[in-house]
Order: structure tokens, then sequence, then C-alpha cells
């Protein structure tokens, strides 16, 4: 269980049910920022709490924060209350439990939720209306699939998701749609479903089947991703879980950056590797936005930073050189008119400037509305895409993003930045043919455009220490299309091949 309230000078209580999955002991962990103390009944009365943890400045799981219980039943209700307050800033408080003897690293335990955890609620306000089931999709291996539901509990309450493969729950899984990781011939034929709750009741959603067939060769692949999640009382708690997929070009581990001081922030990798890149942004931190948590995409639009109607200016220091694409989100408030902006871009060549105006959440649809403009009528979207940038010879990449609108008088939300990709752009193999042609003993040679950039060689026997030279009369490497006539040898062979 978790609480975010966003309020200064405040205190609060939790309460639920601990509903232990087999019979044993267990380790008890909490967090609390500022205090937090946890209570835990010897039964499912509240006559019964004791005193059993206490959390002062703790933000992550703790061995040192640890309370061991007695022997507990399984499928038994134990009463559970956590009380905590805070003076300025995020407030937290958060348990979570393993069984006695267990090795896993509390610092990994999720709070508690789910089957580990009941209240007493009316039945009759837990029937879920599904208004549309996870579909079956047919992709390619090397690709990602999408399964989404809607749901609604009859009494309007907060819906819970949980998503399943082949019946067995996947972690982190718990918004209305899920993304698959990338795919393999493996994954073909499996089964998805999501467990959905609200007020006490759980009900599963109808199956959905995945096909996987054959392979897409990408021309892209996911480097770096930079999730804005705001700060401060602000903070909009869209942060993205590590196996979370999103994006305009999916992908997981994106990093969740906090705050309003963004200084040199080291930047992990699509593949959770750590990388040289940093980011620093000087900006005021946005709260949410109001486009909502239903899907990983939808969160990476929920938290923004800004810079109060003054240029924002974004630095990647540290790219390694190669060729890339950078993907700017940019998504504001529904309160303010219009979200008018220019977005331009520093770095190892010229690119153009684009002139748009990025959605609020009243114009999000959920999904991604690329904005290309650069001049004219601007663009109405969520993304800016500058394709083939390289860094300056420093590795830097400098992006100012200006607002080009007067705003409403007293908001002063410009220009929102919810997150950014950077891209590997890989390159092409290109496989160059040669033609030919034969006129009695005369034997044309040629080649396309194709072939600009590599070698024409010949050789007259193959073998394994052959020697390949350069063909006279040719460039070398081609730049361009051209063909080559020559006499067909009276005796012996010659064979020819383009090469890089």
């Amino acid at each position: 269980m978790d609480n975010d309230p966003l309020a200064d000078n405040v205190g609060g209580r939790m309460t639920t049910f601990f509903v232990p999955p087999t019979n044993g002991a267990y380790d008890f962990f909490l967090t609390g920022d500022d205090n937090a103390t946890l209570y835990l009944s010897s039964d499912a009365t509240e006559a019964n709490l004791q005193p059993a943890l206490q959390a002062q400045g703790i933000t992550a799981f703790t061995t040192d924060v640890m309370y061991a219980s007695g022997p507990l039943v399984a499928n038994q209700p134990y009463y559970l209350q956590v009380l905590f307050q805070d003076a300025a800033g995020d407030s937290r408080a958060a348990v979570a439990v393993r069984p006695a003897g267990s090795a896993t690293d509390p610092a990994t335990l999720a709070p508690l939720s789910g089957s580990q955890i009941a209240w007493f609620v009316n039945p009759d306000a837990g029937a879920i209306n599904f208004k549309s089931q996870p579909a079956s999709v047919t992709t390619a291996a090397n690709t990602h699939a999408t399964f989404s539901v809607n749901a609604q509990s009859a009494s309007g309450g907060l819906v819970f998701y949980q998503w399943q493969v082949n019946g067995v729950d996947i972690p982190g899984a718990t918004r209305a749609t899920y993304v698959t990781p990338l795919l393999t011939s493996g994954d073909n034929a499996k089964i998805y479903r999501v467990v959905v709750s609200a007020n006490g009741a759980s009900v599963p959603s109808s199956p959905a089947t995945l096909t996987v067939s054959g392979s897409a060769t990408p021309t892209v692949e996911p480097y770096i991703g930079v999730n804005f999640v705001g700060g401060g009382n602000g903070n909009s708690g869209a942060s993205l879980g590590t196996t979370e997929v999103a994006g305009v070009v999916q992908q997981d581990h994106f990093n969740n950056v906090v705050g309003t001081t963004i200084t040199d922030v080291p930047l992990n990798s699509a593949s959770g590797a750590t990388t040289p890149v940093t980011v620093t942004v000087d900006a005021a931190a946005g709260a949410g936005n109001g486009v909502g948590l239903a899907s990983a995409d939808s969160a990476l639009l929920q938290g923004y930073i800004h810079n109060n109607n003054t240029p924002l200016i974004l630095h990647l220091n540290n790219v390694p050189a190669g060729t890339y694409d950078l993907i700017i989100y940019s998504l504001g408030f529904n309160f303010q008119t219009t979200f008018e902006e220019s977005l331009s871009l520093e770095g190892g060549g010229a690119y153009p400037t684009y002139v748009v105006q990025a959605q609020h959440a009243g114009n999000y649809t959920g999904s991604f509305v690329e904005m290309k403009s650069t001049s004219g009528t601007r663009d109405l979207g969520n993304y800016v895409v500058f394709h083939n940038i390289s860094p300056a010879a420093d590795g830097s990449l400098i992006l100012t993003v200006t607002p080009e609108n007067p705003g409403t008088p007293g908001i002063n939300y410009l220009p929102p930045v919810n997150g950014l990709q950077l891209v590997n752009v890989l390159q092409t193999v290109v496989k160059p043919s040669i033609g030919l042609s034969r006129v009695g003993n005369s034997v044309t040679l040629s080649w396309g455009a194709d072939a600009t950039g590599f070698h024409f060689e010949t050789t007259s026997a193959l073998t394994p220490t052959t020697t390949w030279t350069a063909v006279p009369g040719t460039p070398n490497p081609i730049t361009g299309a051209g063909s080559l006539t020559t006499t067909v040898p009276t005796t012996g062979t010659g064979f020819y091949r383009l090469t890089k």
C-alpha cells in the first residue's frame, strides 16, 4: 500500500488487513518521510494493534527498519495500520512484506497490494463492467504487442489492473494498457488477460492470444529515454517502471527525472546499462497535466517541466559519436489557451527549427501525434523529431524550446517538455549487384548508384589466399552508376566483386 498526499504539514492514517498467502512468520518493512509508525494486530481486530516499526526519513525498504512477526495463518486477515506525518515536500509511507528467511533484497520489494491486502466492502459495489475486452494480436518478432482493456466499477470507484500471461501475474503490469517486451518466436501462442479489481471484487477479462509470425527488421534502436516526472509538491506520480514500455520508438528503462534542479543527471540506456550521457536543464517542475495514467505512454506525457514563459534550454552531455533521432515530447495543461512554441537544436550539424503548437490535455486522445511544421500554419501534436542528428565535437546536444504565445494572464507554464528519447539510427545494409552482358569477345560489367562507396575488385582465381586488386579504369571507390567494357580472356578465368 502506498500514499502520496501533496500538501505540507500533513498527517495521515492508512488501514488495511494483511492476508498472508502461506503459514509462517513474515518480515515487515516500513518507509516514512518524515515520520511513520506501523502497528500490527495479532488478529483481525483493531483492539489488538501493537506498535511494530517506526521510520524517520526512510525512503527505501531496508533491514535496518524491519519487524519479524510470529507465526501467521494463511488467508487469515491481520489488522494493519500506519500513522504518518510530514512537514514539507512529498509525503510518503509504504509497507512491504516478505516471508521470514527469504533472501529477497527488501529494496526490491513492492508495497503491499493485490491479494496481500483486504478490506470490508459492499459486494454490490464490486461489479465490473467491461466496455471493451483485450483483443488478440498478430505481429512479428522484434516488435512489441499492445493489449488494452476498458473497464469500470459499478459504483464509479477506483479500478485496479493486473495483467497476466498464461495465467501468471506480470510484475509491474498494472495499467489499463500493457505493452510486451520485444517479442521472439518463443512468445507465439501465449495467452494474455487482465484481472480487474474494484471494491474488493476481482474479475478476469476475456483471454487474448498473441501470434508471432516472421521477423521485423528495425531501422532505429532506442538508446536513452527520459521521463520528466515533475517534483516538489506538484509530483504527479507519473514515474515509469523499469519494464514499462513507452514512447514513439517503444522502449523500457526510461530515466525518471524528478525535481527542479537537473544538473548533470546520469542516464541509463534502454537496456538499463550505464552511459556517459547526462542531462542538464534549468526548469520549474510541473504537476500532472491531466492526461491520466492508463498507459505508459500517457504516464510519459503526464509529468513535465517548464520555464515560466521563458526559453527552456536542455543539454545532453557526453553523447557518443553517431547518428541519432531526437524525439521531444510536449503537452501541457488544458486550462492554458494554447502552447505555441519553437524548438531548435545545436549539435554536429545544421537542423531545422520546428514552429509548432503543442497539445493540451483536452486535445490528447491517447495517441502520439507528430508536429513537423517549420513555418506557416503550426501543426498541433505532442512530439517533434529531429532526424539524423549527431552531437557536436564535445559530445553535446543543446535543445532550446521557446514559448511563442503571450499566454493566459497569471498562468506561466510555458514551454512544457514531458520527456525525450535519443534513438540510434541503424545503418541500412546495401547490397549492390554487378550486371554483365556479352557481345562477341567483349564483356560489359555495370553497377548502379547503390554501389557508391564500394570498391570494384578482380582476381583470377578463388582460393583461401586469394588476392583481390582494383579493376583498372574504374573509380576506387565507386562514385556513382557506371560500367566497364573488357575483352574476354582467351584462357583462364576472371572474378569481380564490390566490397567495402
